[in-house]
């Protein structure tokens, strides 16, 4: 391996593909110029894959589907000669203007670099390692839903890379790689012990409405989980499949036992308000001040401040409205509003409880925000006017 010394880091793509050719024109192909090299492992396509990745002016090789994910990419990182690795699946794009300045800035120093994962159309956000140093201490482990290993000793940075994934906005497609994944985690469930491999095959059963099952192997990934996301995810997937089989007192316990064990983590206290919000208001309100006053941003469960603290906000406004505290709910509206003045329903919500009230200074102030800020004014005025909010 080239030693890291006296030279500029070069950044190598590495991509693991089958019957992938109406993706790699997104994918692959438009980063090939930007990177040093781009290694292509493909697993038995029967489409022009292959053909397009050799045009594109990738280095192509073959391996029969070993049935284990781990197996495909480090024997594709095996072929990688550049000093660092990005790795991309068939189905993510990034900027090649971003990507450029990105290796642009690569240390000398061996990092590790998060990108940022941004699934449609669920318009999830996952942090997850996409570039690392190549290294022999550095490799993919676990069949499916693999992860990097590497010593804790690298440092690790932000990439500000942002990584479009759309393989899941088909329905059908998204079952059948659920099915495939479940599958492949299956073939050993007995034996499983590690908490990551319980839980990816518990999410993989809840999204295929397996919840039964998926029960089973979310609690045992509590029982053995150390990572604190990695307990956080499993019991709030837990709590809402005990909340959809009609359990909801089970669903509550285990959103306390997250407030509990992490009574810092935002989200965790915005879904156990969200929970009790029907039956509980006094106990909704307190748990949603409790997550408005914390972090609410978990990248690892596709939550982002602006959106857990707009809903936050808005029900919060809902829940005070009902208990008649009328300044504390306007408060909660506008914090509503300022994680996310695009949105109209809070603002909405905010004139009509001025209609309410005898306060038309609420209405006419919101009538302001959404000619400025919204696309979409002329329909939430329409419907504030209906509602008797404003001049």
């Amino acid at each position: 391996m080239r030693a890291y010394a006296n030279h500029k880091p070069t950044l190598g793509l590495l991509m693991i593909a089958r019957d992938e050719e109406k993706n790699l024109s997104q994918s692959l192909i438009p980063l090939t110029p930007v990177v040093d090299e781009a290694i292509f492992l493909d697993t038995g396509s029967r489409d022009q894959s292959v053909a397009l990745a050799e045009k594109a002016g990738a280095k192509v090789y073959h391996l029969p589907w070993p049935q284990d994910f781990s197996v495909a990419r480090n024997a594709a990182l095996a072929k990688v000669t550049a000093d660092y690795v990005l790795w991309l699946d068939a189905d993510n794009a990034i900027e090649p203007k971003a990507l450029f300045a990105f290796k642009e800035k690569l240390t000398l120093e061996p990092t590790i670099y998060f990108g940022l994962e941004r699934i449609i159309p669920q318009n999830e956000e996952i942090l997850q390692i996409r570039v690392f140093p190549r290294k022999p201490d550095i490799f993919w482990e676990g069949k499916v839903h693999e992860q990097l290993a590497f010593p804790k000793t690298y440092p690790i940075k932000n990439s500000d890379l942002i990584i479009t994934h759309w393989g899941y906005a088909d329905p059908i497609l998204a079952k059948r790689k659920g099915e495939r994944n479940l599958a492949l985690l299956a073939d050993k469930l007995e034996e499983t012990t590690d908490p990551y491999q319980l839980y990816q095959t518990g999410r993989t059963l809840f999204n295929l409405k397996k919840r039964d099952l998926a029960l089973v192997w979310l609690t045992a990934a509590v029982e053995k989980a150390e990572n604190p996301a990695l307990l956080a995810h499993s019991l709030i997937l837990i709590s809402r499949i005990q909340a959809s089989l009609g359990d909801k007192s089970l669903a509550v316990k285990a959103l306390e036992r997250l407030t509990s064990l992490r009574p810092k983590y935002g989200p965790g206290h915005y879904f156990l308000g969200r929970m009790v919000a029907s039956d509980d208001f006094l106990r909704a309100i307190k748990e949603l001040k409790i997550a408005l006053s914390l972090d609410l941003a978990d990248p690892g469960w596709g939550a982002t401040q602006d959106e857990l603290g707009y809903s936050a906000g808005s029900l919060l406004g809902q829940l005070l409205v009902k208990v008649n505290d009328i300044p504390g709910a306007i408060a909660a509206y506008k914090k509503a509003i300022a994680f996310n003045p695009s949105r109209p329903g809070a603002s909405l919500a905010l004139a009509r409880l001025g209609a309410q009230t005898a306060r038309p200074e609420l209405a006419n102030e919101v009538r302001g925000r959404l000619a400025e800020r919204n696309p979409g004014f002329k329909g939430a005025d329409r419907r504030l006017k209906a509602q008797g909010g404003g001049k």
